[in-house]
This record gives C-alpha cells, sequence and structure tokens, in this order.
C-alpha cells in the first residue's frame, strides 16, 4: 500500500484508531503500550511503508524499484538479483557455456551476477561448440568449414588460397601471364576455359609447347627450359671427340646436339686420335707398321 503525503493524516489516523474497537492490522511496537496500535512510518522517505517496503531504512529499496546485481532485492518482490527477471543489464553479466574449451561460447546466454561458473564464459559467437578451432574471429582455413563463424565457408585466406591458371591450348599447363584463380579447389573456376595449377607453360596458344614436350632442332623451346636446338632434342645428332682434328673422332666419346660442337667431328672410328693421319679415311702407308686406315690390319694392300 502507498500513501500519499496528507496534513493532518497522523492526528486523523489517531483519532480513527482510538474510535475503533479493532487494532489495526500491523504488528504493535515493542515501545508501545500494551495494546496501543502501531502506526507505520516511511522511515526512509521513499514513498512506501511496510509491510510494502520490506527495507524502510533503505529509500533505493521498494517496490517497483530497479533490480541490480548486489544481493539486495530492490524491488521488494521477493527475488534477489539473477533470481529476478527484471535483472538491470547494469553491472550483470552474460555467460555461456564454452563446451569445446576454445574461449568463446555458444548456446543461449544466461545472465547472473559476479563471476561465469567453471565452463561457462562471457564470451559468445561460438558457431560450433563441440570443435575448439572453431569460433568467432578463427583462422580460416580451406576446408570446407566456417572456422570464422561469419557464415561464409572459407574466406579471408590470403595464407590459405591455392592459386589457379589458365591453360589456354589443353596441355595441362598454365602460363602466369593468362590469368590467375585463387581458390581452395578449382570448382567454381570460369567454364570457358580450364583452370591448373601450374604456371610454367611458355606458350600457352600451342599444346605441343610445355614443359617436357619432346625438343627439336629448330628455332623453338618446345621444352620451355629457355634453350632452343638443345642436346636432348629429338633430332639431335652424335658428335665424337675429334682431338687431332682429322674429321674422325673416338667412338664412346660423343654428345649429342643440333650443331657441332667445337672438337668434335661427326664421324667416328678414328683408332689414334693423337694422329691426324691415322682415321678411317686416310690411305695406308706400306712398312710403317701402322694401321694407317684403322681396319684392324697394318700394312695391308702392301
Amino acid at each position: 500500500m502507498r500513501y500519499a503525503h496528507v496534513p493532518g493524516l497522523p492526528g486523523l489516523l489517531l483519532a480513527l484508531a482510538a474510535a475503533c474497537t479493532t487494532p489495526l492490522a500491523y504488528d504493535v511496537d515493542d515501545d508501545s503500550a500494551a495494546g496501543e496500535p502501531w502506526i507505520p512510518t516511511d522511515g526512509d522517505g521513499d514513498g512506501w511503508i511496510p509491510p510494502e517496503d520490506c527495507d524502510d531504512a533503505n529509500a533505493a529499496v521498494h517496490p517497483g524499484a530497479t533490480e541490480y546485481c548486489g544481493g539486495l532485492d530492490d524491488d521488494c518482490d521477493g527475488l534477489v538479483d539473477a533470481e529476478d527477471p527484471s535483472l538491470s543489464e547494469e553491472g550483470a553479466r552474460e555467460c555461456s557455456v564454452d563446451a569445446d574449451g576454445d574461449g568463446m561460447g555458444g548456446g543461449a546466454p544466461s545472465v547472473g551476477c559476479g563471476a561465469c561458473p567453471e565452463g561457462w564464459v562471457t564470451d559468445a559467437g561460438d558457431c560450433d561448440d563441440g570443435a575448439p578451432d572453431v569460433y568467432l574471429g578463427a583462422p580460416e582455413t580451406c576446408d570446407g568449414r566456417d572456422e570464422d563463424c561469419d557464415g561464409d565457408v572459407d574466406d579471408h585466406l590470403p595464407l590459405h588460397l591455392r592459386p589457379f591458371y589458365r591453360d589456354g591450348d589443353g596441355d595441362g599447363f598454365g602460363a602466369l601471364s593468362s590469368g590467375q584463380f585463387e581458390s581452395c579447389d578449382p570448382e567454381g573456376v570460369p567454364v570457358d576455359a580450364e583452370y591448373v595449377a601450374d604456371d610454367t607453360d611458355c606458350d600457352d596458344g600451342d599444346g605441343g609447347i610445355h614443359p617436357g614436350a619432346p625438343e627439336w632442332c629448330d628455332a623453338v623451346d618446345q621444352d620451355c627450359d629457355g634453350e632452343t636446338k638443345d642436346g636432348d632434342s629429338v633430332d639431335a645428332a652424335p658428335w665424337y671427340a675429334d682431338a687431332d682434328g682429322d674429321g674422325y673422332g673416338v667412338e664412346g666419346e660423343e654428345v649429342r646436339g643440333c650443331t657441332r660442337p667445337l672438337g668434335y667431328a661427326g664421324a667416328a672410328g678414328d683408332c689414334d686420335d693423337g694422329a691426324p693421319g691415322v682415321n678411317p679415311g686416310a690411305g695406308e702407308a706400306c712398312g710403317d707398321g701402322v694401321d694407317d686406315d684403322c681396319d684392324g690390319v697394318p700394312d695391308d694392300g702392301c
């Protein structure tokens, strides 16, 4: 019951009490005379008197007051702090259970006062409270999951994206200069071109030119090694070491190439590469005991 301050009200109440034979429904003050009714007053000046005011010595406690954390039933509804649904957010805290121990809780938060219980945290936003690597702001990786709980899968991945390069000639090799597509996987690339992870094609307009392609003795770098007319060209010729410069080299000491290297000859069969006059094309000299024509028989035909 709430009373307004009316002049002369105490005297009127005393007169009414004296006229009535039934005492007022309030406890008798211990200091009052036996049988003398006790007329309640507003001891803390908050406009409320007992029993509605559950603490008449604290003006901040009365029906309709705001409930705050502090161990008091501020609004006199019989509920204290977190027990009261009307608890003010000021000074209160929200705790969410952290089932996976990643420091962020999932599910609906619980409002209360004081520290969070063990296993509960004040930070909410965990979209998967069963995975410790999934929480709001977690690093995103290329695995088809939304680790950072922003609603997007495999996003914000400057350190994890893999580059894919357009393979314009369909030889399985892309060119760095022909366009790049970054993704966790090749799905979702434009349908008008094939993208591959290799960027070493030196001519993405010719399917016969790419790393590992057969090299030929021409002016084209078919295998993209930076050289033309390589020694490993399909049509490269053998060249034999010709130390004496007689146009014949020693078999077993050859190299392959598209052009004759210095100190090499295109013919083999020299049986003495230190004697320019001894080779398969030389004539046999009689009487010198030397196999001048390298046919295996000295002085034959003499």
